[in-house]
């Protein structure tokens, strides 16, 4: 004879896969309705490695910390949460204002608004609630729309340029800077819209909040957090004052070899082993 306790062990199950199949109904759709804006996003990710390069790897990094989550919170019978509509409606709406104004930027962030929604339910409130930093990584994988990223370019290009004069300067080498120009002996440089490192600047702050959630101090998290601007910002500087002392070392002509590419590369991957150089040995006080 079964004891009362393997009996009431046994009742969730029905209920949790029950929940799946009819949720299943209407999920297969709106997956279809979603490829599209996925496709788009895809585009927009492998456009450029200056661009939003970094967005094509936070998909795998929302899914993996979404799953490693969810493994310490057991499968129990908790109802799904109604809240979920409170998500799914507005972004079922900013697709469909989208379908009309024709932006992409609309319907990509309708769709991650989407994730919270059928987290909760299909989940429930418990485990939404286990793997919310993942649900809010994901935002971290959309581009920012050009009323914002113009502005901001100009800023990083200007502040890239007089940071450059500056260490330049330093190394006792002449140049001036004049807005987003660097006028060198034999040249002058222009740090276009491609070198003012908003995207290793995006994708700094992406990764320190990823080895900040995954820290177990405070004080650790505290330091990635404060030093994922500088970090981007000085190497990108690093970068540009590299190329002008080469362009006026081996002629300009080398800013359109492959030298050029290299160069951020060679400071982003700088900028990300400092970054877990800092979650490895960073302060261990003021622990969880």
């Amino acid at each position: 004879m079964r004891s009362p306790l393997a009996l009431s062990s046994s009742q969730p199950a029905p209920r949790v896969r029950s929940s799946f199949l009819v949720h299943g109904l209407w999920l297969v759709p709106f997956l279809v309705l979603a490829a599209p804006i996925v496709l788009s996003m895809w585009r927009k990710w492998t456009r450029s490695v200056w661009d939003n390069g970094h967005g094509l790897f936070v998909p795998f990094l929302v899914a993996f910390l979404a799953w490693a989550a969810l493994r310490r919170e057991p499968v129990r019978s908790e109802e799904p949460s109604r809240w979920g509509f409170a998500f799914l409606v507005p972004a079922l709406l900013l697709v469909a204002i989208d379908a009309v104004m024709k932006t992409d930027n609309l319907r990509a962030f309708g769709l991650i608004l989407t994730l919270p929604g059928l987290s909760l339910l299909l989940l429930g409130r418990r485990r939404t609630r286990a793997i919310r930093f993942p649900l809010l990584l994901a935002f971290f994988m959309l581009p920012l729309p050009p009323p914002l990223l113009t502005p901001l370019h100009l800023q990083l290009q200007t502040l890239t340029a007089t940071g450059s004069e500056w260490l330049l300067h330093l190394l006792r080498f002449p140049v001036l800077a004049e807005g987003t120009y660097l006028h060198l002996p034999h040249g002058t440089l222009r740090v276009v819209m491609a070198c003012s490192g908003f995207s290793a600047l995006y994708a700094a702050i992406t990764i320190a909040l990823v080895l900040s959630y995954l820290s177990h101090s405070w004080a650790r998290r505290a330091l990635l957090l404060s030093v994922a601007v500088p970090l981007a910002l000085g190497g990108n500087v690093l970068r540009v004052s590299a190329l002008a002392i080469l362009a006026e070392w081996r002629g300009y002509e080398i800013l359109q070899t492959s030298a050029h590419v290299l160069s951020g590369y060679a400071s982003f991957v700088l900028t990300l082993g400092l970054l877990f150089l800092f979650a490895e040995h960073g302060p261990r006080r003021n622990g969880r």
